[in-house]
């Protein structure tokens, strides 16, 4: 509703879309008075009202009795019962003739979505939404009405039409005090999830969560562009198998900063929602300075710049070359968790030697293999000819990628992120990108992992170890 709209007196009935009417009358039947629809309820064409409500959807949606869903809806007009039509069979018993309505056997998609690799593929078009995503994990108790059945949902199961059995709840991630997994784990589960979602406006990433993330709040800890200051500088290890990173136009009103996986598209993967198959895990980056600008009253929605300062290991990397995996290769292994079909969907990586001790007799296993974070932007001109792109590789921290394999092959696994030298786009907030006092300054690229002989690489981390740099 925009605020002409907004300021007159009522609405008359057959100005609500169909969806609209159909819940209405549904919240009627079952005796509930009050009614809040974000479209009719927040004025559309105001940031400020916009910005402050769209912060208080969680109350909203934990405090309703129940959340209306038209799942399968791609428009306000379709309404909620828009399934498909059932099939009949005309039957005679006892000398009476009888119609039988049935359906057919139906995949559930309410249970089985959210357990798929990303990009998922779903017909449940509401669900697919990134603004619906806390709105499903907050609300107490939710009524979907799909294109096959109406499926009821609270916290505990799901109970569909086609089964009197009570189901496990679709594989959402728990609300925070509602499982014994620690809240770093769980955010990063929220991070996987809600990213595999599409949304309209990449200015809305940051304020479509922004809801969720009172939950996670504490006095001791900073919201910072999609990241939690406390469970840095490890979760600045996410990556993306097919991401790409916008265009900044000038007066943009978001401008997420390089190192926030909310500066990209596409789906990511988070270093701290699952166990991870490895040993004697060290950080090495030590983070010394954190801050974001936020663009609206809302400190958890859109932001116009941010920069990390960091004390950690900046290695210098070598010229880089391509390797596209577009036959049967082994698969690749991040984190020491294969993902045997990267390389099947088109996603490149890159790989890199050190270039550091450029007369040391570094082998083929020496390599710094990356995933980039924008690939059909990146690897064109990296990989040209002639390109003069400096590339950085930033330690986080280092690990083995199982037990005992220093004594195995000697040879230690740093994780880190890909970086190049920062250059100020124009409409970019001024103070976002001041330079501080050492100047280097750099924008993050990629997430990478490098294997070296255990004596080399502690050289390394030894002779670079105490570098302190900016990334926007």
């Amino acid at each position: 509703m925009t605020l002409p709209e907004y300021t007159k007196d009522g609405i008359k009935w057959t100005d609500l879309p169909k969806t609209f009417q159909e819940a209405i009358l549904l919240a009627r039947k079952l005796d509930i008075y009050y009614i809040w629809i974000d479209s009719l309820c927040i004025v559309q064409d105001s940031v400020a009202d916009w910005a402050q409500q769209s912060a208080q959807m969680a109350d909203m949606f934990s405090n309703a009795y129940l959340t209306i869903a038209a799942s399968a809806a791609k428009n306000g007009q379709e309404g909620l019962l828009n399934r498909h039509k059932l099939s009949t069979v005309n039957i005679e018993h006892n000398s009476k003739a009888y119609t039988l309505s049935f359906r057919g056997i139906e995949r559930h998609e309410m249970r089985e979505q959210d357990s798929t690799p990303f990009p998922e593929k779903t017909e449940l078009t509401l669900r697919g939404r990134a603004w619906c995503f806390q709105e499903e994990l907050l609300s107490r108790r939710i009524v979907h009405f799909t294109k096959d059945e109406i499926v009821f949902v609270c916290r505990e199961a799901t109970m569909c039409e086609c089964t009197a059995r009570w189901l496990p709840r679709f594989k959402l991630p728990p609300i925070i005090g509602t499982s014994h997994r620690t809240p770093n784990a769980i955010w990063g589960s929220v991070v996987e999830h809600y990213t595999r979602r599409q949304i309209s406006f990449y200015r809305d990433r940051l304020p479509a969560l922004s809801s969720l993330t009172r939950l996670f709040e504490t006095s001791q800890d900073k919201y910072l562009a999609g990241l939690w200051k406390s469970h840095m500088p490890t979760s600045l290890l996410w990556w993306t198998e097919r991401g790409s990173r916008p265009e900044l136009h000038e007066g943009s009103q978001s401008n997420p900063p390089s190192w926030s996986w909310a500066s990209i598209t596409g789906g990511v993967h988070d270093p701290t929602a699952k166990p991870q198959a490895l040993c004697d895990i060290e950080e090495v980056a030590e983070m010394l300075n954190a801050h974001v600008y936020p663009t609206t009253d809302d400190p958890r929605g859109m932001v116009s710049g941010g920069h990390i300062t960091l004390r950690a290991p900046l290695l210098p990397l070598d010229r880089m070359w391509q390797k596209y995996r577009e036959r049967k290769d082994p698969p690749y292994c991040i984190f020491g968790k294969e993902l045997p079909g990267l390389y099947n969907n088109g996603s490149l990586h890159v790989s890199c030697g050190p270039g550091w001790d450029q007369g040391h007799q570094w082998t083929e296993d020496d390599i710094c293999s990356c995933l980039l974070d924008d690939t059909a932007k990146l690897s064109s001109s990296l990989l040209e000819d002639g390109s003069d792109i400096l590339l950085f590789f930033l330690v986080i921290r280092t690990a083995y990628p199982w037990r005992n394999y220093q004594s195995v092959n000697g040879r230690l696994e740093l994780q880190g992120l890909l970086l190049k030298p920062f250059e100020a786009p124009e409409g970019v907030h001024q103070e976002a990108v001041e330079a501080p006092e050492h100047k280097l300054v750099f924008v993050r690229v990629g997430m990478g992992v490098m294997e070296l002989c255990k004596k080399d690489a502690e050289k390394a981390l030894e002779r670079f170890g105490d570098t302190i740099l900016t990334v926007f």
